[in-house]
């Protein structure tokens, strides 16, 4: 039932006010006067809105990552005051997730927090990268073009990276129904191809027998091979996990085309980044790390570690990246390192060429893969029609 806070003068010609529930106002008003009050006002009462209380700290997503860098983008380039954008920005977004972090944020502004420690310390798992371009975008004054470049570097990073899965996942469809295909065939058809053949006792030629064979492993020695199987995958999981970044990032990239494209498109995005944090004067030790850890790659954030090491202790940038186990392809740009104009352009004159051989990569994997997977398919039906047929052809042959 609605709420109404009133305002009268009661029978004794006091003031009075208070709260009382109704069906509405002119029922309350009704009601007051005949108690004896002269109302003066009635006003409803609006019910409390509970809101989700604001934590600490929140797991937020890469993608939660790139939209918490538009929303605090547009805010700024729109010269709105970051925390009450923001605080507006988080009654409109539908995830959970940035409502609170952006409430957060804002809440931690309002009390005189600089953003980037809020984005260190509220949200820890915030990516290097992105702490850096904050950084560097307060202290050019310009944090909404900044992160605005970061966000559309990562949304088109994200873009070729799905389009590499994509390939991948739909082969591994294919393949993955073509193995319960077979599995199936193994298991319940085989069998009764293998009675007709005892029963007339016939002579099978090897093709045959390799098949029966298959489906008898498969039948005896099922539960093993799940065991095996499962063991493996284990197995795979527990040295991805233990193992460092760069180890499993150079299983990957010994994978051909999908390694390549992989490796290319972390070079694209190292080099996106540097390009923006050096043109905002950012040191170039702190940014090689933060560049080298948006890359995404092990092996090149390691590299990035090693050389911002030597950048730090004096060395000439472009002969230590010619040391560091830096690709070729990369190593030679920064021979402009001492050119504060040329060095970021060249930055990205590279990386537009990274992304365009990782996007060609990208869309040769399903061309590739696809043709092999039907391919497959294709020869797995033609072998296990001649290997089941061709001996009851030669027995009709026989009897006719």
């Amino acid at each position: 039932m609605p709420r109404f806070r009133y305002t009268s003068i009661d029978e004794l010609g006091q003031p009075a006010s208070g709260e009382r529930e109704a069906e509405s106002a002119d029922e309350l008003r009704a009601l007051l006067e005949s108690e004896g009050h002269r109302v003066e006002s009635v006003e409803q009462v609006e019910p409390d809105v509970v809101e989700e209380p604001v934590q600490a700290a929140v797991q937020l997503t890469d993608n939660d990552f790139t939209a918490l860098s538009e929303s605090i983008a547009s805010v700024t380039t729109a010269g709105l005051p970051l925390e009450s954008g923001l605080r507006a920005l988080s009654e409109e977004i539908p995830s959970r997730r940035m409502r609170v972090a952006l409430r957060s944020i804002s809440e931690r502004l309002s009390r005189g927090e600089p953003l980037e420690q809020i984005i260190s310390g509220d949200i820890p798992e915030a990516p290097q990268s992105l702490r850096e371009v904050i950084r560097a975008g307060l202290a050019t004054g310009q944090p909404g073009v900044v992160l605005e470049a970061w966000s559309e570097q990562t949304l088109r990073a994200g873009e070729v990276r799905r389009t590499i899965w994509g390939g991948l996942l739909y082969s591994f469809v294919l393949l993955s129904l073509l193995l319960l295909v077979a599995i199936f065939f193994l298991t319940f058809v085989i069998p009764q191809f293998e009675t007709i053949f005892d029963d007339f006792d016939m002579d099978l030629p090897g093709m045959t027998n390799f098949i029966i064979l298959l489906s008898s492993l498969l039948r005896s020695y099922w539960i093993g091979i799940l065991i095996g199987v499962s063991t493996a995958v284990v197995v795979v999981v527990v040295v991805c996990v233990l193992t460092e970044a760069r180890f499993l990032h150079r299983i990957i990239a010994g994978i051909p085309l999908i390694g390549s494209a992989r490796r290319n498109l972390s070079l694209s995005t190292f080099c996106h980044l540097l390009a923006l944090l050096v043109e905002r004067r950012v040191p170039l030790p702190r940014a090689l790390k933060a560049a080298g850890a948006g890359s995404r790659d092990g092996v090149i954030d390691a590299a990035c570690r090693k050389l911002a090491d030597d950048v730090e202790r004096g060395r000439d940038v472009a002969i230590a990246a010619s040391e560091r186990r830096l690709p070729p392809r990369l190593a030679h740009v920064f021979r402009w390192s001492n050119q504060p104009e040329t060095f970021p352009e060249a930055l990205r004159g590279s990386a537009v060429v990274f992304e365009g051989l990782a996007l060609t990569q990208a869309r040769l994997v399903p061309r590739i893969l696809e043709p092999m997977v039907i391919f497959c398919i294709g020869f797995s039906v033609l072998y296990s029609f001649f290997a089941l047929y061709l001996p009851l052809f030669r027995l009709l042959n026989d009897l006719s």
